[in-house]
């Protein structure tokens, strides 16, 4: 229902405002979506940045986690190299963008970057609409 300008919004340096209304935001309803990004040449990278939207009051939660794997040369299977998990919440957060940035081991060189986004499969007893499957939001994923 929320494609945006998908795949060319994750990586146009467009952004999103912080509404769910913005073309820029592409929107989930799933438990893992992945994202894997292929670069031209072999390549160190230090980090990764996942700018997110969170509107509770939208059933727009943020990730509950995500997984930065690489391809390794010579590989056959991506390697967990990275990762970020949500805070417990308690009450509704503000409507906000949250650049979540993922710092990287500085052995890291690669071609090959799998990112791993596992949505909220249940929403919070807190909210509303508990129980329910929440949505998560992407418009930006840059490399450095």
């Amino acid at each position: 229902r929320y494609p945006g300008n998908f795949p060319l919004g994750l990586y146009d340096q467009r952004g999103g405002f912080c509404s769910s209304s913005s073309a820029n935001w592409q929107g989930f309803d799933q438990d893992l979506v992945e994202l894997e990004c292929y670069l031209e040449k072999q390549q160190p990278v230090k980090k990764v940045l996942v700018h997110v939207l969170q509107q509770e009051s939208s059933w727009i939660f943020l990730p509950s986690r995500i997984e930065i794997e690489t391809l390794q040369p010579g590989k056959t299977t991506f390697q967990l190299c990275g990762q970020w998990s949500a805070e417990v919440k308690t009450s509704l957060s503000p409507t906000q963008c949250v650049p979540i940035l993922i710092t990287l081991p500085d052995s890291i060189s690669t071609s090959c970057i799998r990112i791993r986004v596992h949505g909220v499969s249940s929403i919070p007893s807190w909210h509303p609409a508990q129980g329910q499957h929440a949505w998560f939001f992407i418009d930006e994923i840059k490399l450095y």
